[in-house]
C-alpha cells in the first residue's frame, strides 16, 4: 500500500524490495498450514488445493487492478489491493487457529490429524537458526537455482509480453531455456533433473482496429405489384459495407474476414429474407448479392447473401489498413401474394477476423 506514496523510481524500488522480503514468508506459510491440519497421506492433496488458490488469485487480481487503475489511477491500484490484503490479514488473524488451539475441534479429529506428525522442531533464536541454515548445503541447492530462475521467470512473464506487443508483425525464435526439477531428497541432498525448452517460435501480430459501417436501413420505396409474377424483380438498392482499419504497422493485413447475415429466412431458402406486413403476412422476399450488379431474384450460388448465419458467408482475403468496401446489391422480389401496404424485414450482419 505504501507504493502509492512513491514519488520517484528509487522510492518505488526500495518499497518493492521490502515488499518482496516480507512476501517471501507466504510460501513457507502456505506449506506449513496443510502440514498442521492434515496427516501426511492427505497433505499432497491439500497442498494441491492450496496451489489452486494461488491460481485463482492470479486470475482475479488483474481484474481488480484494472478497475482500480481505471477509477483511481496507478496509486489507487496500490491502495485498493493493499487494503484488500490488510483486510485478509485481519480476518486470518481473527479466525485462524492451529489444530491444538481450535475451539471447535474434537479430540478424535485432533488425534487423526496428528497421527503421523513429525516431532516438534526445536525453536532457536533467529540468528542461531539463520547460522544453522547457512551451514546446510541442501539450503543452497534450493536457494541458488531459485535466485537465478526467478528474475528470468519475471522477465518472461511480465516484460516479454509488453515488449512483443510493441513489435511489428513477425515470427521470433524462443531461445533454449534450461530448467531443473527437484526429484527427491537423498543422502546427497537435492537431486535435480535437467530439461530444456527450445527450437520454438512465437508469432507476433500488431494491433489492428477496424470500424464497420453498414446501412442502418434499406428502403425500396413504393413498388407496383400489379401483374407481378412469383420471384419477379420489383426494386433494387445498392448499399454495401465499409470496413475502415487502422494499425501502427501500415503493412498490417488480416488474411481473412468473414461476413455473414442472420435473420428470419423464408421457408426452405436461406438466401431469401421474407418481407412481412404488420399482420405477419409475407408480402415478398429480399435477396442479396456480394457484387455491384443488377438486381436478381434467382439463385446465384457464387455471390448470394445467406440469412441463416452460416450459409452464403462472404470471405474477404488480405484486408489491409484503410478503407475496404464490400459492395452488395439488394433485390426486392415478389411472391405473387397480392398483398398491399407497408412491409419490413430485419437482419443482423456479423464480421469475424483473427
Amino acid at each position: 500500500m505504501f507504493h502509492a506514496g512513491a514519488t520517484n523510481y528509487i522510492q518505488l524500488v526500495v518499497l518493492r524490495f521490502f515488499m518482496g522480503s516480507s512476501e517471501a514468508a507466504a510460501t513457507p506459510a502456505n506449506a506449513k498450514t496443510p502440514g498442521e491440519w492434515f496427516p501426511k497421506k492427505e497433505r499432497p492433496i491439500a497442498a494441491g488445493w492450496a496451489g489452486v488458490g494461488f491460481s485463482l488469485g492470479a486470475m482475479i487480481a488483474p481484474a481488480i487492478i484494472y478497475f482500480s487503475h481505471s477509477l483511481f489511477g496507478w496509486r489507487g491500484a496500490f491502495i485498493v489491493t493493499g487494503g484488500l490484503a490488510l483486510a485478509w490479514v485481519h480476518l486470518w488473524w481473527l479466525f485462524y487457529h492451529s489444530p491444538k488451539k481450535h475451539p471447535n475441534l474434537s479430540e478424535k479429529k485432533l488425534s487423526f490429524i496428528q497421527q503421523d506428525n513429525e516431532p516438534p522442531a526445536v525453536k532457536l533464536p533467529f540468528f542461531a537458526a539463520l547460522k544453522r541454515v547457512a551451514k546446510n548445503k541442501r539450503f543452497y541447492g534450493i536457494a541458488i537455482p531459485a535466485f537465478m530462475a526467478e528474475p528470468a521467470w519475471a522477465v518472461m512473464s511480465f516484460w516479454m509480453p509488453l515488449y512483443l506487443a510493441q513489435e511489428a508483425d513477425g515470427i521470433y525464435p524462443i531461445p533454449e531455456v534450461y530448467f531443473a526439477r527437484a526429484e527427491h531428497y537423498g543422502s546427497q541432498g537435492v537431486v535435480f533433473q535437467r530439461s530444456a525448452i527450445g527450437g520454438r517460435t512465437v508469432q507476433v501480430k500488431g494491433a489492428f482496429d477496424c470500424t464497420v459501417s453498414a446501412p442502418a436501413a434499406i428502403a425500396f420505396g413504393r413498388v407496383n405489384i400489379t401483374g407481378a409474377s412469383n420471384n419477379q424483380l420489383l426494386a433494387t438498392q445498392k448499399k454495401g459495407i465499409d470496413i475502415n482499419c487502422t494499425s501502427d504497422d501500415p503493412l498490417r493485413v488480416v488474411e481473412q474476414m468473414k461476413i455473414s447475415f442472420s435473420g428470419e429466412i423464408a421457408s426452405g431458402s436461406w438466401s431469401q429474407l421474407p418481407v412481412k406486413n404488420s399482420n405477419g403476412q409475407v408480402m415478398g422476399n429480399i435477396r442479396g448479392r456480394y457484387l455491384d450488379a443488377g438486381g436478381l431474384c434467382a439463385a446465384d450460388s457464387a455471390n448470394q447473401v445467406g440469412f441463416n448465419g452460416s450459409s452464403g458467408t462472404k470471405t474477404i482475403n488480405n484486408v489491409g489498413v484503410g478503407l475496404t468496401n464490400i459492395p452488395i446489391t439488394w433485390s426486392l422480389c415478389g411472391n405473387n401474394s397480392g398483398l398491399l401496404g407497408d412491409g419490413s424485414a430485419t437482419a443482423t450482419v456479423k464480421i469475424d477476423w483473427d
